[in-house]
């Protein structure tokens, strides 16, 4: 069927129809969203202070920085820098952690004492 064999009536009832259909978003829960792991993060923060920041460097981060307990628990986890995923037994962090340790770690002398940071008993 060609556009021109079509009577001008059906056409505008054509496109008032076409008018009627729209777009419907549909929302779908994303788990975990806007949360990085910790090798997203140790990239993200290497890139931004132009220096190493290994996964060692991240575990010495979050002790140092008191931001979740050891193990795997949602007991003791700040929540504005980390979140515990029950189902996968597992961290996530947050773009506020991340910001955070950027700010932290453009200080040299934080930066060193994270890197070569040693937990103790008393931690």
């Amino acid at each position: 069927l060609n556009i021109k064999d079509v009577e001008q009536k059906d056409y505008d009832d054509m496109l008032k129809a076409i008018t009627l259909i729209k777009e419907k978003e549909i929302r779908i829960p994303i788990v975990n969203k806007d949360m990085y792991k910790p090798s997203q993060v140790c990239s993200i923060v290497s890139k931004k202070i132009e220096k190493e920041f290994k996964l060692h460097y991240h575990t010495n981060a979050w002790k140092y920085f008191k931001v979740r307990k050891k193990g795997y628990q949602a007991e003791g986890c700040n929540t504005k820098f980390c979140r515990f995923d029950e189902l996968h037994q597992d961290y996530s962090y947050t773009q506020d952690w991340i910001n955070f340790l950027i700010q932290k770690l453009s200080d040299t002398s934080i930066y060193e004492t994270i890197i070569n940071y040693k937990e103790t008993c008393d931690n």
